[in-house]
């Protein structure tokens, strides 16, 4: 099972590339190697995308997200809200695939709107990653920390 956890430092270039941490990088090729014997990480594909209105980046092995795709088209095909969280994961969407070099190029439109430059903080989600511009994650978790609430409703919904 793909587990990507912590938090990492990493750096968007000039050209907009960006060289995984190799904490992440590792836990990547690790699980899909599993898999595949040949796998490392510029065999690898991956989506990216944004929950949050391009506030911070996601980003997917293809494969994990495919299957993330197969629940949302299961869901009824009229419904508005399957077709606003589509229509919004494919605005803010684009496959990647690291160069020979294992670097993946983040669209210009996409590092735009995160207002990712330079040095980022990239979060593991347990199956994909987070892209934040450091600031705006710091500004964001101060002014909507986890709260007291927030660990009652995921123990609701069965954490323990």
């Amino acid at each position: 099972m793909l587990t990507l956890r912590g938090n990492s430092p990493a750096t968007i270039d000039e050209k907009g590339r960006l060289k995984l941490p190799s904490i992440f990088r590792s836990a990547l090729e690790k699980t899909l190697k599993n898999k595949d014997k040949n796998k490392n990480i510029d065999s690898i594909d991956f989506y990216l995308t944004s929950f949050d209105l391009g506030k911070s980046l996601v980003l997917f092995p293809l494969v994990i997200w495919e299957q993330h795709e197969k629940v949302l088209v299961n869901l009824p095909f009229m419904h508005p809200s399957k077709r606003k969280m589509i229509h919004s994961l494919s605005f803010h969407g684009s496959e990647v695939t690291p160069d020979n070099q294992g670097r993946l190029v983040i669209p210009q439109k996409l590092r735009e709107q995160a207002k990712l430059v330079g040095e980022i903080s990239i979060l593991g989600m347990i199956d994909h990653l987070a892209l934040w511009n450091t600031t705006s994650y710091q500004e964001l978790s101060s002014q909507d920390p986890v709260t007291p609430e927030d660990l009652m409703t995921l123990s609701s919904l069965g954490a323990k």
